[in-house]
């Protein structure tokens, strides 16, 4: 599981069946830089999420990948990365 902002929502105009109705997010994944600034910047490359939660923008996310995150729905749908929860605090000690 990895820590992620949310950027905004992707809008599709042709979209999977399996997907109609449900919502895609653009997540910005944290890595041990954006960990040091806070949260801030530094942010790894965007990827595409699968949201039940109803994330807005700006918030921070834990997701899970691969087949963790399409083991996670039920029925199962074709997706590479699923949020999982919204963090409301995180806390971070480099020297720990």
């Amino acid at each position: 599981m990895r820590t992620g902002t949310v950027i905004g929502r992707v809008v599709c105009t042709v979209m999977h069946p399996a997907f109609r109705g449900d919502t895609l997010v653009l997540v910005l994944p944290w890595n041990t830089k954006t960990w040091n600034a806070g949260g801030k910047s530094d942010f790894d490359a965007s990827l595409v999420a699968y949201d039940e939660l109803g994330v807005a923008d700006g918030q921070v996310v834990a997701f899970a990948e691969s087949g963790e995150a399409a083991a996670a729905l039920n029925p199962p749908k074709p997706v590479d990365a699923y949020c999982a929860m919204i963090l409301d605090s995180v806390e971070y000690d480099a020297k720990a």
